[in-house]
């Protein structure tokens, strides 16, 4: 048994896709050297997963220090504070 994507999620892929080579297109405007080193990387999807972390522990670097341990400690529970702030009905949605 095979399974398609979605129309929908087809036509976001290939909208990623497209901006994504467009990207790597500009990476290779004065040659193609930047773009051979990159064929070189082995462990591209675990690179993408680190960069993903990365950039999701920056919402931390604002937070000040007693809150994080409060945080780290399991004092506050992120989660419920998040779902207690969209609950309140503040968050102006798009």
């Amino acid at each position: 048994m095979t399974t398609s994507t979605p129309p929908q999620e087809n036509t976001e892929l290939e909208h990623l896709k497209n901006n994504f080579e467009n990207y790597l297109v500009g990476l290779g405007r004065h040659g193609p050297e930047p773009l051979q080193e990159i064929l070189k990387f082995d462990n591209w999807k675990h690179f993408a997963k680190l960069e993903r972390e990365r950039r999701q522990r920056r919402f931390f670097e604002n937070i000040d220090d007693d809150t994080l341990i409060a945080l780290a400690n399991g004092d506050i529970n992120l989660h419920q504070s998040v779902k207690s702030v969209l609950d309140q009905d503040v968050v102006i949605s798009a």
